[in-house]
C-alpha cells in the first residue's frame, strides 16, 4: 500500500500542523483511509435543540437579575412558615419565564428552518463518472461540483473546468465585498477542456494549500497534477493546476436567517451557451472564508435594560439593609418590659439561628414586593406589541419594491433612540450602484451628453471635432469590458454557438450587445462611447473590435496595466490598425496631472467643477510608442512579472515608464446615483449628533467620491488619508503627524479616508492612539474593508469615551458580522440578498427611512421604556413602603399590611394595563416635528432619561406618596377613634385595605400627569383598571374563609367603601399626593417650552436690548478683522488705512438689507412730508449723526450699524434710490430689483446701477452653500464658515458680480413673466438661483448672540454671557479694545483666502 501511495505520489495523512492543506482530487480516493479528513459542509446557526432548550433557556433567562431574584425568593418562600402564600411569588415568576421562553423558542425554530433550508438544499456532484445529487451537507473537500447557470457555490471552490470553450465564468462577488457587477475567471489552460465526467473521476491531483483563514485577499497555494495514464492524452503531467488568483474567487457566501450559502453564479453565459461550471471544494463548512468572517450571533441587551439591572441591584441592596434593620430591631426589642406585657405578643422565647432565619426569610417575602417581578414581562410585551406600529407604518413602505419594514427582534426597540455612531455600507445601501455618464471636457469645452446627443453651450453638437472622435475612441478602447450576445440575439441565430466572438460563423452587431463588466464606471464609459457611435464590439483572439462610424476596426491588444490604489490609473496598450503602437491611460487627477508635461489649468478647474456637483471624474491620457520603445519595455515588464523579490516595486516603475510624458486628452464625468434622499438623511442624522462612518469594500477613490457626493464628507472638512500603511512604525509616525496636526489646527474640520492594510496595522498595533484620533472626527470612511475588519471597526468604536451606543447598517452578507457587533443592526432590502436583512434587527426597503427610524421610532420607543421603567418603581415604592411602616407599630412581627390577594395581583391585574397602554401609545412630540427638528434626538441620547437622577426624583416622589398614605390613614385611625356609626373600630385589615385601595387610585391616575398624549384608550384602561380593582375587592370580601390567623377580609371591603371617611381621605391624599407632581409637571413642560422658544421672539423685543447681537469679526481677502466702536484691528494693531477690498465688502452689507433709516432727533410727522424716512423727505437733509435703523431683521440692523461705525453710512431710500456716504461722500446706488430671502435659496440679493453705470448683483446668505455658488471660494472659505457655526458664531456670507444690460434685460424679462403666473414658483427659484450663480465672494461677517436660555427661565431677563471661548483664534481682552492673538494657529493659509 505504501509503495503504490508513493508510486502515485501521494504521501501518508497528515495532520494540518505544517500549516499546510491537501486537497486531494476524486482520483487519489482509492486511498480514502489516507487522505485527511476535514469538516463537513454541514451548518448550524441555531442555538437550542429538543433536549437542552428547557435546561439552556432557562439558564439564560436566570442570568437577568430580576429572574434569578426571584427564584431565590421562590425557594426561600416554600422553605419556610411563610406570612403570605408561596403561590403569590411562583405563578408571576413561570409566567414570566414561559413567556419568554416561548418567544425566544420560535425565534431559534426560525433559525433551525434557515439552517436546513441550506444543509439540505440539492447539488450535483460528479463521482464515479456521473452526476449525483447530494446534500449540500454532505459535500467533502475534493468533491468536484458542477454548479448551473443561476446557482450558489456551497463552498470555497477552485475552477476545475466550465461549459464555456474558454474556461471562463461569471461570477458576483455581493456577498463577499459588496460588490455586484459581474468578474470573470477563468479555469487553467491545463483543466479548461476537461469536459468529460469519466476523466474528472480519474484525474489524480492535488492542491496544497494555506489552512482556512478569514482573508479574502489572500491564498497561497502549491498544485501539482500527478502521473495518470487517463488524463495524459489531454494533460502535461508535472504541471501547476490552478494560479492564485483563480482558485480565491470562487468563494462561499451567506444567506438566510444567518446560515451562510455560496456567491451567486451570475455564469450568464447563457446569454451565449455557457450553462455550467465544475469546481473542485477546497473550504467546507465552517472553515469556507464567509463563515470564518461570520461573527457568531450573541445576545444583545440594550441600555435601557443594563441600566434597570443597576437599578434592580440598588433595591436588592436597600432591601437587604431594610431586612437587617428590621431584623435586629426586632431582637433588640425582645426583652422589652413594655413589650413583654401585651397579652397579644407571644411570650419570650429563646432566640436561635433557625428563628432569626425565619424572621429574615418572612421579611424578604413582604419586602420582595418592592422589586416587580411583572416589570419584565410587561417590557416584554410591550417591546412584542410595539414591533407591530414599526412594521405597519406606511411610511416605511416603499412602492417601487413593494416591501414593508421588518422587525427581527423585540429586544432592542429603545436602542434606536440612543444611537450615537453609525456605520454604513455603501453599495446597495447608500447607492443604487447605478453609473450614468453625465458630461465629458475636450480641449477647453464641456460637453453634455444625453441619449447619444451632444451638447455644447445647451446647443447640440452634430459635427465633432476629430479630437472629440479621438477622445471617444479611447473611452471604448480603455477597460476590461466583455461584450456579450444577449438571448434574444442568440435565439435568431442558426447557429449553436457558445460566445458570438468565439464563432467564426457569427459576428455580432451592435444591436445585439450588452456589456458585462468588473467596474460600473468602465461598463457606462463603453456604453456612453456606444450612443456617440464608438462601438465596442468584444474581443476575438486579443483583438479589440470597435465600430467606428459604421466601419469595423481591429485594435491589436498588447498590454492591459491593471488599475490600483497607488497608481490611481489603469493602461491600455494596443497596436493601431496604422501600425503605431499606442499607450491610453485613464485615472484620477491626482495621479494622472503627473504624469504630463502639458499646462494643466484648465482641466483642474474643470475636474474641480465637476466635484462641487457631486460627479466622479477621470482624465483621459495618451501617447505613442515606436517598435523599439515598446520591445525594451515590455522586455523590463516581463522581466519584473516573472521576478520573486520586490514585484510590486518593479512593476510600479516599469508601469511609470508607460505612463509618463502623456498628452492629456480630456475630463469624463459619471454620477453614481445615489439613493433617494440619502444626503437629506445624512444631514439629518449629522444634526442629530449622530457620527456616520461609511465601511466599504470598495477602492479608495470610489469610496472617497460617493462621501462627498452624499454630503457625508463635507466641501469645507480636511481630509486626512492613511492608506497602505503596512508597516507598523510608519504607521505609528503617520498617527503622531494627524494628531500634531489636528491639535495645531482646532479650527479645522477634519474627515479620515483610511483603507483596509492601514486597519488591520493600526488594529494590531495602535488602536488605542487611533482610537482617541478617530472618536474626535465627525465623518470616517474605512476603504477595501474585510467583513471581519467592518467588525473590528465597530468594536473599537464601543470602546470610545462614554461606551457610545453603535447601529451598523447594510445590505449584503459581507455586512453580516459588522451588523451583528453593533449594538443595533439595520438592514437594507438592497440587490445583495436578504442575507443582511435576515441578520439584522430591524430592515427596511431604502436607506431614507432610516431617518425616521431612529428620529421617531427610536425617540418614542425610548421614552415610552423609559417612563415605564421609572413609573413601575415608583409604584412600587408607593405600593410597599407602607408595609415596612407597619411594622413599627405592629412590633416588628413579619406580618404584612396588605392580603396575599392584593400583593399578588397589585402588579400582574390591577396597574398593569395602564402603563401597559401608556408604552404603546405616548408620544412626547408629533412625528411631524421630529421629523422637522432633528436636535430632539439629542434629548434622549445617552440614555439622559433613565438617569440616577431620574430615578431618584421618581421614587423621592414615591416615598412622598407612602408617607401621605400611611401616615394619612394612621391619623385617621388616631387614638382609637370609631369610625363607625356603632362605636366599632376598625382592624388592621380594614386599615390596610384602605391604604391599598388609596395606592391604586394614586398611581393610576398618576400615570395621566406623565402622558403627553392623554388619549381614550389610556383613560379607558385607567377607568377599567380602577373598576376591576373595586370587582375583586368585593370579591374578596364576600367570602368567608376560616382560618386560625386573624387575616379575614370578609366584609372588609363593603365596611370600608361605604364609610364616608374613607372616601373623605381618598380625596385629601389625592390632593396631597397628585397636586405637588401636577405643578411638578407644570414646571416642567414650561421651562422645555421657554427654551424651545428662545429663538422665536420677535424681532421687535429682541430689538430692546441691542447687545444681545454683535459684529464679533469679518474676513476679507484672507485677512480677519475685527471692529470695536468703530476702530479696527488686526493681529494686536489698529488697521488706518483699509484695503478697497473691505470697503467693498462694508458698502454691499450697506447696500443688501431691508433697513429703513430714520431722524433720531425729531418726530419726522413734524416736518414737511410727514414720512418715516429722513431721505424721503424732500424739505429736510438727514445727516450721519441723526441716523437711526429700524429692520424687521435684528441682524441686518446690527450690520448696517457696524458699518455706519466704520464709516460706511447707509442715509436712507428715495423710491428706488439708496444713499451711501462713504468716505465722507454721498454716493447714489439706483435699486433694479430686489430677491427676498427664501427659506429654500437661504440667501437674499439685490441688484443696483453703481455709479459708474455697471449693473451689480449682491448677494447675501447665511448658509454654506452660498459658497457653492462662488466660482473663488476655496476650502479655507468654507472651514473658517464651518468654524463659526461650530464655535457660535453665525456666518454671514456675501458675494456679487456684474451683469452686461443686456443679460439684465433677458433675466428680467424671464422674472416678470414668471412672477405674474402665481403657480411657476419653481421657475422663478430657478431663475434667482440663475441670477445667484458664478459670484464673486468679497467677505464673511461673524455675528454672536448673546442670551441665554436658563437665564430666561430663571426670570433674569436678557443677560449676555460673560465671555466666550470660542472661537479659539480670537477673542477680546475685558481690559484693551484691542485683538488678543490666542496662538499661532490662523483658520486660513498664507495666501488668499477669496
Amino acid at each position: 500500500m505504501d509503495g503504490f501511495l508513493k508510486c502515485c505520489g501521494i504521501k501518508k495523512k497528515k495532520k494540518e500542523f505544517d500549516g499546510i492543506r491537501h486537497v486531494y482530487f476524486p482520483g487519489c480516493l482509492k486511498h480514502e483511509s489516507e487522505i485527511p479528513k476535514y469538516c463537513t459542509n454541514k451548518i448550524k446557526t441555531s442555538k437550542y435543540s429538543l433536549w437542552n432548550f428547557l435546561f439552556l433557556n432557562l439558564f439564560q433567562q436566570l442570568r437577568r437579575v430580576a429572574n434569578f431574584y426571584f427564584a431565590c425568593v421562590v425557594i426561600i418562600t416554600v422553605t419556610i412558615d411563610s406570612p403570605v402564600s408561596p403561590i403569590t411569588t411562583i405563578l408571576p415568576l413561570v409566567f414570566v419565564l414561559g413567556v419568554t421562553a416561548v418567544k425566544q423558542g420560535w425565534e431559534d425554530f426560525l433559525r433551525h428552518r434557515g439552517d436546513n433550508a441550506v444543509n439540505f438544499r440539492k447539488v450535483k456532484v460528479v463521482k464515479d463518472g456521473e452526476i449525483k445529487v447530494v446534500n449540500c451537507k454532505d459535500i467533502k473537500v475534493g468533491d468536484i461540483v458542477r454548479v448551473e447557470n443561476g446557482e450558489e457555490f456551497p463552498c470555497d471552490m477552485a475552477i476545475v473546468s466550465s461549459s464555456d470553450l474558454e474556461g471562463r465564468c461569471l461570477v458576483t462577488t455581493a456577498n463577499l465585498d459588496g460588490e455586484t457587477n459581474i468578474k470573470i475567471f477563468s479555469a487553467t489552460k491545463l483543466t479548461r477542456n476537461l469536459q468529460d465526467l469519466q476523466q474528472m473521476t480519474t484525474l489524480a491531483a492535488k492542491i496544497e494549500c494555506e489552512l482556512p483563514n478569514d482573508n479574502y485577499d489572500s491564498l497561497l497555494t502549491r498544485k501539482d497534477i500527478e502521473e495518470n495514464e487517463k488524463v495524459c492524452d489531454t494533460l502535461d503531467v508535472k504541471q501547476d493546476l490552478f494560479c492564485e488568483e483563480e482558485l480565491a474567487k470562487v468563494l462561499k457566501g451567506l444567506k438566510n436567517n444567518t446560515p451562510p450559502r455560496a456567491d451567486s453564479v451570475v455564469n450568464e453565459f447563457l446569454k451565449y451557451g455557457s450553462s455550467e461550471v465544475r469546481s473542485v471544494a477546497v473550504y467546507t463548512g465552517v472553515e469556507t472564508k464567509m463563515l470564518l468572517n461570520l461573527k457568531l450571533t450573541r445576545n444583545k441587551f440594550s441600555t435601557v435594560e443594563k441600566k434597570m439591572n443597576w437599578f434592580l441591584l440598588f433595591f436588592i441592596a436597600l432591601l437587604v439593609l431594610e431586612i437587617a434593620f428590621f431584623t435586629a430591631f426586632k431582637y433588640g426589642f425582645h426583652y422589652d418590659p413594655v413589650l413583654g406585657m401585651v397579652w397579644y405578643i407571644q411570650p419570650e422565647l429563646e432566640i436561635t439561628a433557625s428563628l432569626v432565619y425565619q424572621d429574615m426569610a418572612s421579611f424578604l417575602v413582604i419586602y420582595n414586593y418592592v422589586i416587580p417581578i411583572s416589570l419584565y414581562v410587561t417590557i416584554e410585551l410591550q417591546k412584542l406589541v410595539g414591533t407591530f406600529f414599526f412594521e405597519w407604518d406606511n411610511q416605511l413602505y416603499c412602492s417601487e419594491t413593494g416591501e414593508l419594514p421588518v422587525c427581527n427582534t423585540s429586544d432592542l426597540n429603545e436602542e434606536l433612540g440612543q444611537v450615537e455612531y453609525l456605520f454604513s455600507d455603501k453599495t446597495g445601501t447608500l447607492t443604487e450602484n447605478l453609473m450614468l455618464f453625465k458630461e465629458f471636457f475636450v480641449e477647453g469645452k464641456n460637453y453634455l451628453e444625453e441619449e447619444g446627443v451632444i451638447y455644447y453651450n445647451n446647443e447640440t453638437i452634430e459635427d465633432l471635432p476629430p479630437t472629440v472622435h479621438d477622445f471617444v475612441l479611447a473611452m471604448a478602447l480603455c477597460h476590461t469590458v466583455r461584450a456579450v450576445q444577449p438571448c434574444s440575439a442568440q435565439k435568431q441565430s442558426s447557429l449553436d454557438v457558445e460566445s458570438g466572438m468565439q464563432n467564426e460563423g457569427y459576428e455580432m452587431t451592435s444591436n445585439d450587445i450588452e456589456y458585462e463588466a468588473s467596474s460600473p464606471d468602465e461598463k457606462a464609459f463603453v456604453e456612453a462611447s456606444r450612443r456617440m457611435g464608438t462601438i465596442f464590439l468584444g474581443e476575438k483572439d486579443e483583438d479589440y473590435r470597435v465600430s467606428v462610424c459604421g466601419q469595423t476596426v481591429n485594435f491589436k491588444k498588447l498590454n492591459i496595466l491593471d488599475f490600483d490604489s497607488d497608481r490611481k490609473c489603469m493602461t491600455a496598450v494596443f497596436l493601431c490598425p496604422d501600425g503605431k503602437i499606442r499607450v491610453i491611460t485613464k485615472g484620477a487627477e491626482t495621479a494622472m496631472l503627473l504624469k504630463t508635461a502639458d499646462p494643466t489649468d484648465s482641466i483642474s478647474s474643470q475636474v474641480d467643477l465637476y466635484a462641487k456637483k457631486g460627479l466622479r471624474t477621470l482624465i483621459y491620457g495618451t501617447k505613442y510608442l515606436s517598435s523599439e520603445e515598446y520591445k525594451s519595455l515590455n522586455n523590463e515588464l516581463k522581466v519584473a512579472s516573472e521576478s520573486l523579490e520586490n514585484r510590486e516595486e518593479k512593476l510600479r516603475i516599469i508601469y511609470g515608464k508607460f505612463e509618463s510624458n502623456l498628452t492629456l486628452m480630456g475630463v469624463t464625468a459619471v454620477e453614481d446615483k445615489l439613493q433617494d434622499g440619502v444626503g437629506e438623511t445624512l444631514e439629518a442624522l449629522r444634526e442629530a449628533g449622530i457620527k456616520v462612518w461609511i465601511l466599504t469594500g470598495d477602492k479608495v477613490e470610489t469610496a472617497e467620491n460617493i462621501s462627498q457626493s452624499c454630503g457625508h464628507i463635507k466641501s469645507f472638512m480636511q481630509k486626512i488619508k492613511l492608506i497602505g500603511l503596512t508597516d507598523k512604525d510608519e504607521c505609528y509616525q503617520r498617527l503622531v503627524q494627524v494628531r500634531k496636526m489636528m491639535l495645531e489646527c482646532p479650527g479645522f474640520t477634519w474627515a479620515l479616508i483610511i483603507d483596509g492594510a492601514t486597519v488591520a496595522t493600526i488594529l494590531q498595533h495602535h488602536q488605542v492612539f487611533f482610537r482617541d484620533i478617530a472618536e474626535t472626527i465627525p465623518s470616517v470612511v474605512c476603504c477595501r474593508m474585510s467583513p471581519i475588519q467592518k467588525s473590528e471597526i465597530v468594536k473599537m468604536a464601543k470602546s470610545f469615551r462614554g461606551k457610545p451606543v453603535t447601529a451598523a447598517i447594510g445590505d449584503g452578507a459581507n455586512d453580516v458580522s459588522m451588523i451583528q457587533e453593533a449594538h443595533v443592526g439595520l438592514g437594507v432590502m438592497g440587490k445583495e440578498g436578504r442575507q443582511a436583512v435576515r441578520c439584522s434587527d430591524f430592515a427596511f426597503p431604502r436607506f431614507r427611512h432610516l431617518k425616521r427610524v431612529l428620529l421617531v421610532h427610536g425617540h418614542w420607543y425610548y421614552w415610552r421604556i423609559a417612563i415605564l421603567v421609572n413609573y413601575f418603581f415608583y409604584k412600587n415604592v408607593a405600593f410597599i413602603l407602607p408595609c415596612s411602616y407597619y411594622q413599627f407599630f405592629s412590633a416588628y412581627s413579619t406580618e404584612a399590611l396588605y392580603t396575599s390577594w392584593y400583593l399578588s395581583l397589585y402588579n400582574t391585574m390591577f396597574t398593569a394595563l395602564p402603563i401597559f397602554i401608556f408604552a404603546l401609545f405616548e408620544q412626547n412630540h408629533s412625528s411631524k416635528r421630529l421629523m422637522k427638528e432633528h436636535s430632539l434626538y439629542k434629548n434622549i441620547t445617552k440614555n439622559k432619561k433613565l438617569t440616577w437622577k431620574s430615578f431618584a426624583e421618581w421614587n423621592i416622589v414615591g416615598l412622598w406618596h407612602s408617607v401621605v398614605l400611611f401616615f394619612g390613614a394612621y391619623a385617621l385611625f388616631g387614638d382609637g377613634a370609631s369610625l363607625q356609626p356603632d362605636g366599632m373600630n376598625w382592624g388592621d385589615n380594614a386599615f390596610g385595605t384602605l391604604v391599598f385601595h388609596t395606592v391604586v387610585f394614586i398611581v393610576l391616575l398618576k400615570l395621566l400627569l406623565e402622558s403627553r398624549y392623554i388619549n381614550a384608550l389610556l383613560a379607558l384602561s385607567i377607568f377599567l383598571s380602577i373598576l376591576f380593582f373595586i370587582g375583586v375587592a368585593f370579591g374578596i370580601s364576600s367570602i368567608y374563609i376560616e382560618e386560625e390567623t386573624p387575616k379575614d377580609m370578609y366584609w372588609v371591603y363593603y365596611v370600608v367603601i361605604g364609610n364616608l371617611n374613607s372616601w373623605a381621605f381618598l380625596f385629601l391624599a389625592l390632593i396631597a399626593c397628585l397636586i405637588p407632581d401636577f405643578l411638578l409637571v407644570i414646571w416642567r413642560n414650561q421651562k422645555a417650552t421657554l427654551k424651545r422658544n428662545v429663538k422665536d421672539f420677535s424681532s421687535q423685543e429682541i430689538a430692546k436690548n441691542e447687545s444681545l447681537v454683535t459684529l464679533k469679526e469679518f474676513c476679507v481677502g484672507g485677512i480677519i478683522y475685527a471692529e470695536k466702536d468703530g476702530i479696527i484691528y488686526h493681529e494686536n494693531k489698529t488697521v488706518r488705512d483699509l484695503p478697497q477690498s473691505v470697503y467693498e465688502f462694508l458698502v454691499a452689507i450697506s447696500l443688501c438689507h431691508n433697513v429703513k433709516a430714520i431722524d433720531s432727533i425729531m418726530d419726522q410727522n413734524n416736518r414737511n412730508g410727514s414720512t418715516n424716512d429722513g431721505f424721503t423727505n424732500v424739505g429736510y437733509d438727514m445727516t450721519i449723526g441723526d441716523t437711526e435703523y429700524h429692520a424687521s431683521s435684528l441682524d441686518e440692523k446690527i450690520l448696517v450699524e457696524a458699518c455706519k461705525r466704520m464709516g460706511i453710512v447707509f442715509l436712507g431710500q428715495q423710491e428706488d434710490t439708496l444713499r451711501i456716504s462713504l468716505k465722507g461722500e454721498t454716493v447714489y446706488y439706483k435699486k433694479l430689483h430686489m430677491m427676498s430671502h427664501g427659506s429654500d435659496r437661504n440667501c437674499m440679493s439685490c441688484i443696483f446701477v453703481c455709479p459708474d453705470d455697471t449693473i451689480t448683483v449682491i448677494t447675501r446668505g447665511t448658509e454654506p452653500s452660498l459658497l457653492d455658488k462662488c466660482v473663488n471660494s476655496n476650502s479655507s472659505a468654507a472651514s473658517l464658515t464651518y468654524s463659526y457655526s461650530t464655535n457660535g458664531l453665525r456666518p454671514v456670507i456675501y458675494g456679487t458680480k456684474d451683469l452686461s444690460q443686456e443679460e439684465y434685460e433677458t433675466i428680467f424679462k424671464e422674472v416678470k413673466a414668471v412672477s405674474e403666473n402665481l403657480e411657476d414658483d419653481e421657475k422663478l427659484r430657478k431663475l434667482y438661483e440663475k441670477l445667484e450663480s458664478n459670484l464673486r465672494l468679497i467677505g464673511i461677517a461673524a455675528l454672536q448672540d448673546y442670551f441665554n436660555a436658563d437665564d430666561i427661565v430663571a426670570g433674569n431677563g436678557y443677560k449676555p454671557k460673560k465671555r466666550r471661548n470660542l472661537p479659539k483664534f480670537l477673542k477680546f481682552s475685558s481690559s484693551k479694545k484691542e485683538a488678543v492673538q490666542v496662538n499661532n494657529f490662523r483658520p486660513v493659509s498664507p495666501e488668499r483666502l477669496i
